[in-house]
């Protein structure tokens, strides 16, 4: 079965992978899954959530090749709130769709924190890498993201991002957007992974695995 973990560990390798820029780190799960799957380059991991970042630090304390901040990346340098979910995984800028208050009782505001937002490209520890996996998941705000990444993107050759179907927060791209959008720096999906269904089976979110078009890629 092509596995979302399968692509992922095939690109890590046939893109030789050298530095993982990971927005959205919650509490270190794509990192670990990383590690898991036998990864051991750089990682930038970037989580803005107070308590998230906590358990972020706990995963990544005893691997030096790990580096964690705790901020948000955007399109410009600011200071924002950002809305806290009790599962912090769901924690965004945006506000829940109707959908998505409906669809996800522990993704609801239960309270806010002002964090600091930067871009990737403020970083030039990462300007020393050339072959970048981007993992994005910022719960909406992943358009920003890019948007704030415009110099670093020519060293990215991967890009994994969770996108939605249907508006689980308002203002939030929809699928076409940020395909669309990740065309015009290069990119095309090379696999789609079903995150949530409703119950018509209908997707609603999809992590999608992108690689450059001028790239060979079998993932």
């Amino acid at each position: 079965m092509h596995t979302e973990s399968a692509a992922l560990a095939r690109g890590l390798e046939e893109f030789e992978i050298d530095c993982v820029a990971d927005v959205g780190a919650n509490a270190g799960q794509f990192g670990r899954k990383l590690r898991d799957l036998g990864y051991r380059g750089a990682i930038y991991s970037f989580e803005p959530v107070s308590a998230a970042f906590k358990t972020l630090q706990t995963q990544s304390c005893s691997d030096g090749m790990w580096h964690v901040f705790n901020v948000a990346l955007g399109a410009n340098a600011a200071t924002a709130q950002i809305n806290v979910s009790p599962d912090t995984a769901f924690s965004s800028f945006l506000q829940l769709s109707e959908f998505g208050a409906e669809s996800w009782e522990q993704a609801r505001e239960s309270g806010k924190e002002t964090v600091q937002v930067r871009t990737l490209d403020s970083y030039p520890e990462l300007h020393q890498y050339s072959r970048i996996l981007l993992k994005s998941d910022t719960q909406g705000y992943d358009l920003k993201v890019l948007a704030g990444a415009s110099s670093l993107m020519e060293r990215v050759s991967l890009v994994h991002m969770e996108l939605s179907f249907r508006a689980v927060y308002i203002g939030g791209p929809t699928f076409e957007e940020t395909v669309r959008a990740l065309a015009d720096f290069g990119f095309h999906p090379v696999g789609i992974y079903a995150v949530s269904r409703s119950a018509d089976l209908t997707l609603n979110e999809a992590d999608v695995l992108f690689a450059r078009r001028w790239q060979k890629t079998s993932a």
